[in-house]
């Protein structure tokens, strides 16, 4: 359920280095900045523990969190969208978008 404002969002990335999270970052805000995105934090389920990640928080790269866990949707249509990542170690992550359960 996509539409003309978020399609361009519209692909899952793999996020495997500190530049590709920076750019996922900077298109986020951008995107949040021009109202096409807006962020639905979700909460934790019973199989995921992890507490949401409030953007405003990450302003830059030396301030990220150990994880990332942070929820959006398209302000027109609804479409769902999520960045999970992990920096503390390093194991990467990825920008998603579709049904969020």
């Amino acid at each position: 359920m996509t539409c003309s404002s978020c399609t361009d969002l519209c692909q899952d990335v793999r996020i495997g280095s500190p530049g590709q999270l920076d750019k996922t970052i900077r298109v986020i805000r951008d995107n949040l900045a021009d109202g096409t995105l807006i962020e639905t934090p979700r909460g934790s389920t019973q199989h995921d523990v992890i507490e949401p990640t409030p953007f405003a928080g990450i302003v830059d790269a030396a301030t990220l969190p150990d994880v990332i866990k942070c929820d959006f949707e398209c302000a027109d249509c609804g479409e769902a969208f999520r960045l999970r990542c992990e920096t503390y170690h390093g194991s990467g992550g990825a920008w998603t978008h579709g049904t969020v359960a």
